[in-house]
């Protein structure tokens, strides 16, 4: 299945390649400047580019692969090889005064600009898993969120323990909209969400489906241990006083909250959510609605 990157994976693994990048980058042109400017070159240094001894790639292909192990970076395995390869050759050539041919250097030149390109395609494929948050709240969006879904629904049908989802929205949101402005309204959006995110556990997530809307997966949960989470959840919501423009404001929400099952697919767990939270609001404001 496809590894779905954390925002610290993100980030520490865009910091490493661009440090694989770096180093890279000064080995090619280490070399190249010991050659044209006839510095010391020795069969140990010779030795260390082909043997990787400087380099960090077995640590860095440990890493990537570690985190996406559908994807095997053949290629970049490949490539880096023979960027070694062709240095090593370049320098004994040097080393032992044999002309360097010019298919030799485009070769090297070639193969260190596809192996910079591989590097920062991964870093672009990274940045573009950053666009998987809303820009708001920083929360992930739908696209995203349901293959976490997708993902705990495989466990279930595997046999394993339930997942429960909770659809939940600020009660009066177009209210305070309407008697504020819409800046007040967003600034609530995201300082909510942080007092959300601060009452989930750390494999817990959450997606805004839309406006002020907002989807939690419980991985691994039954649905007496998700009512005591939002029952937590409400009741911070409930003592909280948002502060903005010297305006003091109150909220409650309302909740819907679905037990996942082997025969319900991803689609009517998520609708059956959904409609628990229009139920709840039906009976009034801060409410919640569980399945049977």
């Amino acid at each position: 299945m496809e590894h779905i990157y954390s925002k610290d994976e993100i980030k520490h693994i865009i910091v490493k390649t661009n440090h694989f990048i770096n180093e890279h980058i000064l080995s090619y042109n280490k070399a190249i400047k010991r050659i044209i400017c006839n510095g010391s070159i020795s069969k140990d240094t010779i030795e260390s580019f082909r043997s990787f001894k400087n380099c960090s790639f077995d640590e860095y292909i440990d890493l990537i692969s570690r985190h996406d192990k559908k994807y095997e970076y053949i290629e970049l395995i490949s490539v880096h090889d023979d960027f070694h390869e062709l240095i090593s050759e370049m320098l004994s050539r040097h080393l032992s005064s044999r002309p360097i041919s010019e298919n030799l250097f485009n070769d090297l030149y070639f193969c260190h600009v596809t192996l910079l390109n591989i590097l920062h395609g991964i870093i672009d494929k990274l940045d573009s898993t950053k666009s998987q948050l809303d820009k708001l709240t920083n929360t992930w969006n739908r696209e995203i969120f349901i293959k976490f879904i997708d993902r705990e629904y495989l466990e279930v049908k595997k046999g394993k323990a339930s997942f429960c989802l909770t659809y939940f929205c600020i009660d009066q949101f177009r209210e305070i909209n309407e008697e504020y402005n819409y800046n007040i309204g967003d600034a609530i959006l995201k300082e909510l969400i942080l007092l959300v995110k601060n009452c989930l556990r750390e494999y817990d997530s959450i997606s805004r489906w839309t406006g002020a809307e907002f989807l939690i997966l419980f991985p691994d949960t039954s649905l007496e241990s998700a009512v005591e989470l939002i029952e937590k959840i409400k009741q911070m919501i409930n003592q909280k006083i948002f502060v903005f423009d010297s305006k003091e404001i109150q909220l409650s929400c309302s909740f819907g909250i679905t037990l996942s099952s082997i025969d319900k697919d991803v689609k009517s767990t998520i609708d059956e959510a959904i409609n628990l939270l229009y139920s709840a609001k039906s009976k009034g404001k801060n409410q919640i609605e569980t399945s049977k």
